[in-house]
């Protein structure tokens, strides 16, 4: 069965929806420093609160400690329909430590699916997967204004980043609670930073 015209540019338009949904920019190429610092944290002495309303409703954030970040980054993936998407749009998988040398990069995998991630060293990686775990988090990313946010849709892979703001714990109107990481050690559920950015930088 043969398309007409306007059939194949409508299958070219809806290809081209797709690809841009799921891989926005492509990747660059990383340009920032080969080895990154662990990215700072400071316990708050006691946790604040604030409220974000988000369609009509009030998700309680607790601020934890403040964070900030230099990394590179290795994956970004989009939410759109899980219940968390409405206060976090998109995971990072963020790396520090010497991950962002140009034979790590190129000899690690990462991969993110339904806010996990997860990665695969290559024969000649020169790190282990426990040095991975160590040195990389898959971030789940609250921006605090619209302009972070705009900031942060532009991010894409191997881009070098500087990020500030707070790890958080999230309390839905259902009365769920997402409770962020605050060790970069940890692996499983549970082991992801939640992340209130209130700057971003892309380097």
């Amino acid at each position: 069965m043969k398309l007409s015209s306007i059939e194949k540019i409508s299958v070219i338009i809806i290809i081209a929806i797709i690809f841009m949904i799921f891989n926005p920019f492509g990747a660059a190429v990383y340009s920032g420093p080969a080895m990154l610092d662990v990215p700072d944290q400071v316990t708050l002495s006691s946790p604040q609160s604030i409220t974000m309303d988000i369609k009509d409703e009030s998700i309680n954030l607790e601020l934890l400690a403040t964070y900030e970040v230099k990394a590179g980054v290795r994956s970004r993936k989009n939410y759109y329909f899980d219940d968390s998407s409405a206060v976090s749009p998109m995971d990072l998988v963020l790396a520090w430590g010497s991950l962002n040398e140009k034979e790590a990069v190129e000899g690690v995998n990462y991969r993110q699916s339904g806010r996990w991630y997860y990665y695969q060293t290559k024969e000649e990686a020169p790190v282990t997967l426990s040095y991975i775990n160590a040195h990389s988090a898959n971030t789940h990313i609250i921006p605090a204004t619209k302009e972070v946010h705009r900031q942060l849709k532009k991010m894409r892979e191997n881009n070098y980043v500087v990020m500030s703001g707070y790890l958080v714990n999230v309390s839905f109107p259902s009365g769920g609670v997402w409770k962020t990481s605050t060790t970069r050690t940890d692996a499983g559920n549970g082991s992801c930073e939640i992340f209130y950015v209130e700057s971003v930088e892309i380097r």
